[in-house]
């Protein structure tokens, strides 16, 4: 709903579709928004370019700490597991295959982590934010990049939507470099 009402008056010709039915052929072709993680969207993980976060194994993970940063992005659950406390979530933003269209990627282990991550990129506030964080002295934003943003979470909803780090990544003019994974 948050992302229909963000692109509905700037894209009218809006067309859903379930990963599972979403081609190759499409993604060449189209812009594409995927919600969720891997798991769920098959195409994301042979997808064509070198991340520095990914999730894999219900976890994200940091393939490229750098300093003062962890590994793995944890979940915190209450005391006896039963609820999501906290959760991180990664905004990935790429270009589309051949050159055409963009690709984004809303995701997290958890169903409410994802749900923040589109809290994040439909936020108004949040939007200034990241490309305050994401744009360069040249004025112009990154052709890729990828965003960790941590969520707070009670029943289920996220309560609270932060940044927490985030990455410029690198488009070689030959194409896309290959997928890195998790340790």
């Amino acid at each position: 709903f948050l992302l229909c009402k963000l692109l509905a008056s700037r894209r009218p010709n809006l067309l859903l579709k379930r990963s599972s039915a979403f081609s190759w052929e499409d993604l060449g072709t189209h812009n594409a928004i995927f919600l969720g993680s891997p798991k769920f969207n098959p195409q994301l993980k042979d997808m064509p370019f070198e991340q520095d976060f990914v999730i894999e194994s219900g976890s994200l993970w940091n393939l490229r700490p750098q300093s003062g940063e962890p590994q793995k992005f944890p979940e915190v659950w209450s005391p006896n597991h039963a609820a999501l406390l906290e959760d991180h979530a990664l905004v990935t933003h790429l270009p589309g295959l051949h050159g055409r269209g963009e690709i984004t990627i809303l995701a997290a282990s958890s169903t409410e982590g994802t749900w923040a991550a589109t809290e994040f990129v439909s936020s108004p506030a949040h939007a200034k934010d990241l490309v305050d964080r994401l744009r360069p002295a040249s004025g112009s934003l990154p052709e890729a990049y990828q965003v960790v943003v941590r969520a707070k979470i009670k029943n289920g909803v996220p309560i609270e939507v932060t940044y927490v780090t985030h990455r410029v990544l690198k488009v070689p003019a030959g194409g896309p470099p290959k997928y890195a994974s998790a340790p």
